[in-house]
């Protein structure tokens, strides 16, 4: 290379004054600067986002296991309403129950002895039975015992539903009544 023959088309170094030098110097630094600061915040901002991320899984796992068990508690709410519910039909069933001794005491007495050949009892506490006796005495002193029973207000409403009179001499009656209980 030959030194005339070269042109050096690059400026040669000029001295910078000193207000550019500092200048620079000092954009130098407020580069370092934003740039550490940027690193803090977006490290700052990965870390929040992290621990955000893990509780938002802590609580979605959390929800998840409280679904489940308010399920599982809806089941047995569910049961508990329908047992409430039995047991108040029971209640009203309980206390509109009456006291079938003293029924069983009352036919005991009108039957004076004599066998019981059928009995049931409907809806409304209507008795009915139906008894066989030997001879037309024991029928008139079984309707007497009836009758005795319902002046002293033990029964109501009596009625002789059937009576059939047999070729051997028995009578058998069909009687319904309402014992007061």
């Amino acid at each position: 290379m030959n030194p005339a023959t070269d042109i050096n088309l690059l400026k040669a170094k000029t001295a910078l004054s000193p207000t550019l030098v500092v200048l620079e110097r000092h954009l130098h630094i407020a580069s370092y600067v934003v740039l550490v600061g940027a690193l803090s915040a977006s490290l700052f901002l990965g870390v929040g986002y992290v621990i955000l991320r893990s509780k938002l899984g802590l609580l979605i796992s959390n929800k998840q296991k409280y679904v489940s068990l308010i399920a599982n508690q809806s089941r047995k709410e569910v049961l508990l309403v329908l047992i409430k519910d039995r047991l108040s039909v029971l209640d009203k069933i309980i206390a509109s129950q009456k006291n079938w001794v003293v029924a069983f005491d009352l036919i005991a007495r009108v039957l004076g002895g004599q066998p019981l050949n059928s009995f049931s009892v409907n809806d409304e506490q209507q008795v009915s039975m139906s008894i066989t006796v030997f001879s037309i005495e024991e029928a008139i002193s079984l309707v007497d015992r009836i009758a005795l029973e319902m002046h002293e207000k033990k029964l109501i409403r009596p009625t002789l539903e059937s009576l059939r009179y047999g070729t051997d001499g028995s009578v058998d009656l069909s009687i319904v009544f309402i014992p007061t209980l």
